[in-house]
């Protein structure tokens, strides 16, 4: 069975979506009908990524020696610097691979052929049987991926999840979807690879045309939904088809109209007083009485803030001392495949105590269990929690023990460092779930007095809308004599009539209901005498004509997102259609805006500094940013390493939902100076969801190869 690649994934962009949802509030469409349209809607959770880092060792590659790149700290940026002859290109690609970057997609993007080449070349490498052996690493504290290629199998490590991929020859285009799909669904990192002829503009409005289609997509399709839906509920009971069914909606018609006429006060009046005696019987509480209420709750409320306020920055100094405990344990856990976090840490804790525990006191190397496929692996312990510890026989016998009293000796110092803060760090846990109960207790609090407070803002504003026509000191005898009028039993009558005209009364004015009715009575006069069998829709159905026409609107939009402007068939005709719309200017406004703000900054380089300009003005026809006397465009891009630097930033910037974020791949970076270069970096601080970058920078007195985190304080 040959395996298919899944479709590339978007992300939901928040301001379209919020943009929209707001046309749709502004257009007052029930909110029964918002819940239905936005409620199913899936934003990504996107958080803030720390710095990570990587490792990469290749081994018996079409004959060169070992190259291992890899370097202990943390950082967002690394540099790769060695000579152009030792794999630097190569080893972007295998990291691209690893990472199940979709070379294929962007072909129109890279200018070098000799680059998708070797792609081609590492991807068979990579996915079939052979003697390349390759393992990778990437770190951020809150995930670990471990990628390890033997001749006979992948394996792929992310946090506690292990997942084996063997290698065949014969079934190469299928181990490489699969993996594929796996690293897609997990999604562990947005990989942008940057290389010579990755014209930045284009690409980035590409992939934000992308994310706005898929977004006004996502809202079409539950927008169809609802109408469709909407439509066929009301099929049968709101379409007036017999002269019979006229006959009766003109005769309720007529009795609503009789009891309005008969009202002594207006009708938005007793459904206001109606809702105040419903309110809950606070009819005889004093007004005044409430108000002070209301200030007591408003303080109590700002008090009971600062408490929550100190009781989490309370609790975010224990989380501190947790993590800089577990840091310490980490530290000596270092080569070890065992990684220490705050979630869970007491039942890792025990897990080591369990069994690794007994590994370091294990002395008879002798005693070996057997693993599967012929392996042999030292005590059963290991086999379990440290897989990478198997050989394939037994005449690797003396490196394998070396191996053990090296591990032994690791965990040894590791078990005595646990058990010297494991007090401290059970005391602090404690405490920690001790604030989360309090902070608990708090937030219900604010809630409950929350909603004191909105009990009797209701009420007050109900109190309010009455003052205009009744003293407030009255308000309880006019309910009174509503009440032995009968007023509220001809409200209620008046109610039922409405609801068999399928119109939902909702605090209309007396005029308006009676404009509504002899308009009602027009129409449905005009069908009894013309005998035809139309479709009726009343007041209560109003928003299943507007919502058909936004509909149309959001498509007209997004066939003008999708125009290619370089061909001019058609374009006229589509503009124009968009651009009548309501929603067009909105999506070109947060279009342009959100494109200035991916691709960030112009950089000029002088003499002796580099300024930089923060970009606006974009034209989205012409894919063109306005710099003065200069254009940034598809077309018209400039030279040398402020392109480099550009495009950097720009793909830089993408918001990411992937566990290691956005991660930078930059071959040839050697056309951008350090001082232009550390300016790029900077930028990068205001970039929530930016992970890492790894950038090849030729040096021709390295030979061997070395990766270098950039030291500044806002990457490492």
């Amino acid at each position: 069975m040959t395996l298919s690649l899944p479709k590339k994934q978007y992300t939901v962009n928040k301001e379209l979506l919020y943009s929209i949802e707001k046309l749709f509030r502004k257009e007052k469409i029930a909110d029964h009908y918002m819940e239905s349209i936005f409620a199913g809607i899936n934003e990504n959770e996107v958080k803030k990524v720390e710095t990570a880092k990587v490792e990469l060792i290749i081994r018996n590659l079409e004959g060169k020696e070992d190259l291992v790149l890899r370097n202990a700290n943390h950082s967002k940026v690394f540099e790769i610097i060695g000579t152009n002859q030792r794999f630097k290109t190569t080893s972007l690609i295998i990291m691209a691979l690893i990472l199940g970057f979709q070379f294929q997609e962007v072909d129109d993007y890279i200018a070098s052929n000799q680059l998708l080449t070797r792609v081609t070349q590492m991807e068979k490498i990579l996915f079939t049987k052979n003697d390349t052996e390759v393992i990778f690493s990437l770190d951020n504290k809150a995930h670990q991926l471990l990628f390890e290629k033997t001749r006979e199998k992948i394996t792929l490590i992310l946090d506690d999840v292990t997942k084996e991929f063997q290698l065949d020859s014969k079934e190469f285009q299928n181990v490489v979807t699969g993996y594929k799909n796996f690293i897609m669904e997990k999604q562990i990192v947005d990989v942008q690879f940057v290389s010579k002829g990755r014209n930045f503009v284009g690409y980035v409005h590409t992939e934000i045309r992308n994310e706005f289609i898929y977004t006004l997509d996502i809202i079409k399709k539950q927008l169809k939904e609802v109408i469709e839906k909407g439509l066929k509920e009301k099929q049968e009971g709101e379409r007036i088809k017999t002269f019979i069914q006229t006959e009766s909606a003109i005769t309720y018609v007529n009795k609503a109209k009789k009891i309005i006429e008969k009202m002594p006060i207006p009708l938005e009046i007793i459904d206001t007083l109606i809702k105040l005696e419903n309110s809950g019987g606070q009819l005889d509480v004093d007004l005044g009485m409430l108000k002070d209420r209301e200030i007591k709750i408003i303080n109590s409320i700002d008090q009971q803030t600062k408490d929550l306020e100190k009781s989490i920055s309370e609790k975010n100094l224990i989380e501190k001392e947790i993590l800089k405990i577990i840091g310490e344990i980490n530290n000596f856990a270092e080569g070890l495949p065992i990684t220490f976090k705050i979630n869970g840490i007491k039942e890792q804790i025990k897990k080591f105590q369990d069994k690794w525990g007994r590994m370091y006191t294990f002395e008879n190397l002798n005693d070996l269990y057997a693993g599967e496929n012929g392996t042999i692996v030292p005590f059963k312990v290991t086999s379990e929690y440290f897989p990478s510890l198997t050989v394939d026989s037994i005449s690797a016998y003396t490196d394998l023990s070396n191996t053990i009293f090296y591990v032994q000796n690791k965990l040894k110092v590791l078990s005595q460092k646990i058990r010297e803060v494991e007090a401290v760090l059970l005391f602090n846990l404690d405490k920690l779930e001790d604030i989360d109960k309090k902070l608990k207790q708090q937030d219900l609090g604010i809630l409950n007095l929350n909603q004191e407070m909105n009990d009797i803002k209701s009420y007050l504003q109900l109190v309010k809308q009455l003052s205009d026509h009744i003293k407030v000191e009255e308000i309880s005898t006019v309910i009174e004599w509503v009440r032995k009028e009968g007023i509220i039993k001809k409200y209620d009558a008046l109610v039922k009539c409405l609801e068999r005209i399928d119109f939902k009364y909702e605090n209309q004015s007396s005029e308006q209901l009676m404009e509504f009715l002899n308009s009602y009575e027009r129409e449905l006069n005009e069908i009894k005498q013309t005998h035809k069998k139309l479709f009726v829709f009343p007041k209560q159905v109003e928003n299943l004509i507007k919502l058909p026409k936004i509909l149309q609107d959001i498509n007209a939009t997004t066939n003008y997102l999708q125009i290619d402007f370089k061909g001019r068939e058609l374009v006229n005709e589509i503009t124009s259609a968009s651009m009548e719309n309501s929603v067009h200017e909105m999506v070109m406004d947060i279009f342009t805006e959100y494109m200035a703000d991916r691709c960030g900054y112009y950089f000029e380089v002088k003499k002796n500094s580099v300024d930089v300009y923060k970009l606006k003005g974009y034209n989205f026809e012409l894919q063109e940013f306005d710099i003065g006397l200069k254009k940034v465009s598809n077309s018209e891009g400039i030279s040398g390493g402020t392109d480099s630097a550009m495009t950097v930033r720009s793909f830089a910037s993408k918001v990411s939902s992937c566990k290691f974020g956005t991660m930078l791949l930059v071959d040839e970076w050697g056309d951008v100076g350090e001082a232009l270069a550390m300016e790029v970096y900077k930028t990068f601080d205001d970039l929530e969801t930016f992970g890492l970058g790894v950038f090849v920078k030729v040096d021709h007195n390295i030979n061997n190869p070395k990766m270098v985190a950039v030291k500044d304080d806002v990457y490492v």
